[in-house]
């Protein structure tokens, strides 16, 4: 290779190493709790990743939901 070549080899290996995507925090019982959801919020620049985040915990708080419930009997019957 020639040195011209392999210089612009150099400027645009480093130019892409500076593109790193912004990394989402995953769902889950910690980071979907009110205080820490403002929190990862705010720490969001990328508006379609705060979309993605909001959507995830609102996605994991109801399924959480969904798996929580109670037993609650049947009233007597009464014949």
């Amino acid at each position: 290779m020639n040195r011209p070549s392999l210089a612009a080899l150099t400027v645009i290996a480093v130019l892409l190493s500076g593109c790193g995507k912004e990394t989402m925090p995953e769902p889950s019982a910690s980071t979907c709790a009110p205080d820490a959801f403002q929190k990862f919020m705010s720490e969001l620049r990328d508006e379609a990743n705060r979309i993605a985040f909001a959507d995830a915990c609102k996605s994991f708080n109801k399924a959480k939901s969904m798996r929580d419930w109670e037993f609650k009997p049947s009233p007597a019957d009464d014949f």
